[in-house]
């Protein structure tokens, strides 16, 4: 016996789906703590990196980019390391979060500390 499919409109499947992930929200907490780590992990590096560049790029003068004297590969180095680090940190934390909701999903309650270690496999 096939059944045909439930067709439904982009706001009903909205609807389903935010439904839903309130529900896995409400059965694991701890998955609220990916975001928030996340974002003090990123302003550190954000940060970090707003050191390394004043040192590196700008000699540890301000004044370098008003008189030119700033070293252009010094300053796209270090917007690759940034890039880089803030692509690292966002795709860990949410390998971590995926890795929690697939277990929920899938019927195992899993902590934080197993979506780290997912994450870091």
């Amino acid at each position: 016996m096939n059944a045909e499919p439930i067709k439904l409109g982009k706001f009903q499947a909205s609807k389903m789906i935010v439904k839903q992930s309130w529900n896995v929200l409400n059965k694991d907490k701890e998955i609220m703590w990916f975001p928030i780590i996340s974002f003090f992990v990123t302003i550190a590096a954000i940060i970090l990196m707003g050191v390394l560049f004043f040192f590196v790029a700008l000699k540890g003068h301000p004044e370098a980019f008003k008189e030119g004297h700033v070293n252009n590969v010094a300053v796209y180095g270090t917007l690759l390391i940034y890039y880089i680090v803030i692509f690292f940190i966002s795709n860990f934390f949410q390998a971590g979060l995926i890795t929690i909701v697939q277990g929920r999903f899938s019927g195992s309650n899993l902590s934080f500390m197993d979506g780290l270690r997912g994450a870091s496999k």
